[in-house]
């Protein structure tokens, strides 16, 4: 990055030196070619990631949905996913090396579609009703009854159904993610509780992998033979809770970890006092797995066999031609456009910050929090940052702050920073999503036209 961010004519030459450089990595034919022998390198350490990550996230997502009443497929982690197939002639013509589709696997599997379906074809019918009839349920005015029931504001809706589950798998170490946790719970008025209740309801899932060898839950290699708990049929499985301490409980099924309840890890009325044994059900032949299961296992196989797209699908809407010169490339452009917003941001807030700091590291983290405020609400491929997107300015100011904050920056400069950049973030914001669309839709619809 050029020191003097006033010099135009040396911004503008290391743009056109970074343009390059992606379109070199990423875009040109032999970055295609280049990137798909790294894909095939790893090809065989990739599924034991799937294996890893996959059944953790989606049995944690569906635990959210028996606790909180959400259909199951309104749970990002255990329903979003999306499918790569191969363009038509026209299309490819237009740069379109991979057509990427959307997946609703509530299509595909009905006991997605609710959370009746979804306990009806995976809980034994002995336990189903006592699930049925004593789960937290959504409020609604003139019916719903009070301490039976709760409210979920769009934000707060928007965190349980993804936001969570993102800070979880992007956060660096728990004491950050704990208190990001916090800094949400504060800004949105949740109860400290239901925090806690979030964060050992997903530490309890997925430490539940590596503690214990549970059947369609387990993998070989990682999880250990649970150590027995004396006189019963249990086994010994650890966690970490939310005030970061290794409590242990006891468990052998999946269903103990989704939804059991124990104490002081888990509030009563969240939880359910089950059997040793499961109470999912069992598969019933010709069948080999159970609904639930099966859907686990399609999803993982879907995601390995995705895995030789990718240098497709990064390097995507991008021309022949524009593969062999970087200076016809349309995705360099766009490339190009978004690290000038970057720059038009660092340089608009770095005279305030030098004013109060002068270590460089600090620097850089202050300038990483101000691109924040224009990311946040404007993701244009991830998921998980819906939250930040329902909250008001004054929400996600107040969350952001805390954020930063927490890791060290002073909360009046912080302050100041917005007051810096307030009047350009919805445009800038809007020129970001807007950049990201464009290019797609625009090579889509040239397609249609030949």
């Amino acid at each position: 990055m050029p020191r003097n961010l006033l010099d135009f004519d040396t911004l503008i030459k290391e743009l056109r030196r970074q343009k390059q450089k992606y379109h070199a990595k990423v875009l040109s034919s032999d970055a295609l070619f280049a990137n798909w022998l790294r894909g095939m390198d790893i090809e065989g350490l990739l599924p034991w990631y799937v294996w890893l990550l996959m059944p953790e996230f989606t049995y944690a997502g569906l635990a959210f949905s028996i606790l909180f009443d959400l259909d199951p497929s309104e749970v990002i982690p255990a329903n979003w996913d999306f499918d790569v197939d191969l363009p038509d002639l026209d299309e490819l013509l237009q740069g379109i090396l991979a057509e990427i589709k959307s997946i609703d696997w509530s299509e595909i599997y009905e006991m997605l579609k609710n959370l009746e379906t979804y306990i009806q074809q995976n809980v034994s019918e002995e336990y189903q009703a006592d699930i049925l009839g004593s789960r937290m349920k959504k409020a609604v005015y003139g019916v719903s009854k009070f301490n039976r029931s709760y409210y979920d504001p769009p934000a707060v809706r928007e965190a349980l159904r993804s936001t969570f589950f993102k800070l979880w798998s992007e956060r660096y170490t728990l004491e950050q993610l704990r208190r990001d946790l916090d800094a949400l719970a504060k800004t949105l008025n949740l109860s400290p509780g239901f925090v806690q209740l979030v964060f050992n309801k997903i530490s309890q899932v997925i430490y539940a992998q590596p503690s214990a060898m549970i059947l369609g839950y387990g993998v070989l290699g990682r999880s250990r033979l649970g150590k027995r708990v004396e006189n019963q049929e249990q086994a010994e499985m650890t966690m970490i809770t939310h005030e970061l301490e290794l409590q242990y409980w006891r468990g052998n099924t999946l269903d103990h970890a989704q939804m059991g309840l124990v104490l002081g890890v888990v509030p009563l009325g969240y939880g359910y006092l089950l059997p040793n044994k499961t109470i999912y059900k069992k598969p019933v032949l010709p069948e080999k797995y159970l609904p639930l299961t099966r859907y686990v296992y399609d999803r993982g196989s879907k995601l390995i066999h995705k895995m030789s797209w990718n240098p497709f699908t990064f390097g995507n809407y991008n021309r022949p031609d524009e593969q062999q010169d970087y200076r016809r490339s349309e995705r360099a452009d766009q490339y190009m456009s978004l690290q000038l917003i970057r720059y038009q941001i660092e340089r608009i807030v770095d005279p305030l910050i030098r004013q109060y700091e002068t270590n460089p590291i600090k620097i850089r983290m202050y300038k990483s929090a101000a691109l924040q405020l224009v990311s946040l609400p404007a993701k244009r491929h991830r998921w998980g940052y819906e939250a930040f997107r329902a909250m008001t300015e004054q929400e996600l100011v107040e969350w952001w702050k805390q954020h930063w904050a927490s890791q060290g920056l002073n909360s009046e400069l912080l302050e100041a920073i917005y007051e810096r950049l307030k009047r350009w973030l919805p445009e800038w914001r809007r020129i970001k999503l807007q950049l990201g669309r464009r290019i797609k839709e625009t090579r889509y619809r040239l397609a249609k036209l030949k």
